[in-house]
């Protein structure tokens, strides 16, 4: 007995869902990322700790984070066509198109929430001296600016500069341990790239005050017996748990 269209339609879903999860990068720039269906929430630490003395003790009293829910971003995405023809006529569903535009669709997604808000620095010297201002702002709030997010194209400005160290330059044991989109150290920061950030523009900051919410993937057809539309539905929202931990780096 053969494979039926529903099982086949099934099948195809399963395919697109594990090929999307497995190209994500998230966790090795990320604090920590949620993969769950909890409510869209974040949380800030906005006040500072305060050192009280009592009885003859200092005391370092941590303010409770400030939870607030927040709108996610929507990844929306619906492909047409003659699925059961499809299915019928056992042709191969190249499914490599549909995970690339959502991994593009989520990268876009996750820059966008984490910029939000944050200042600018104009690197306009060779060797990148700008950097260390960028650095600064962050240190300045008792953090420690760790990576460094690029666009692709951007890598060929920091490979014309001494301070950046290829990963085909570093052990390569090292080089795995960083994870997927690592491409090579600037001084003490860690650089990945990623398509979600325009061309010549970085983001850097502080990697224990990053965090990642992402909803379940829904992916699904509108129809096992007469199937046209194979949708991709998701929501997630990137986030700093402080103030002015990530600054924008304008190349």
């Amino acid at each position: 007995m053969g494979v039926s269209l529903e099982s086949w339609l099934k099948n195809l879903e399963d395919k697109i869902t594990t090929e999307i999860q497995e190209r994500r990068s998230y966790d090795s720039y990320f604090f920590r990322t949620f993969y769950d269906a909890d409510p869209f929430y974040i949380w800030k630490h906005d006040l500072e700790p305060e050192t009280i003395t009592r009885r003859g003790a200092t005391i370092t009293r941590i303010p409770s984070p400030k939870i607030d829910l927040v709108t996610p971003k929507i990844i929306n995405l619906e492909y047409s066509g003659n699925w059961k023809s499809l299915f019928e006529e056992q042709r191969i569903v190249h499914i490599n198109p549909i995970c690339k535009e959502a991994i593009l669709k989520e990268q876009a997604a996750v820059v966008e929430t984490l910029m939000k808000d944050i200042k600018e620095v104009k690197v306009e010297s060779a060797d990148f001296i700008e950097i260390r201002r960028a650095q600064e702002i962050i240190e300045s709030h008792d953090k420690f600016a760790d990576i460094l997010l690029i666009h692709p194209i951007t890598l060929t400005l920091l490979l014309k500069t001494t301070n950046f160290r290829h990963k085909s330059m570093l052990h390569p044991y090292f080089v795995e341990s960083q994870g997927k989109d690592y491409v090579g150290e600037l001084g003490t920061l860690s650089v990945f790239w990623t398509f979600g950030l325009p061309k010549n523009v970085g983001l850097m900051y502080n990697k224990g005050s990053a965090y990642l919410r992402i909803h379940p993937l829904d992916i699904g057809f509108d129809s096992y017996v007469e199937p046209k539309v194979l949708r991709i539905f998701e929501e997630l929202y990137a986030w700093f748990d402080k103030e002015d931990v990530g600054v924008k780096v304008l190349f």
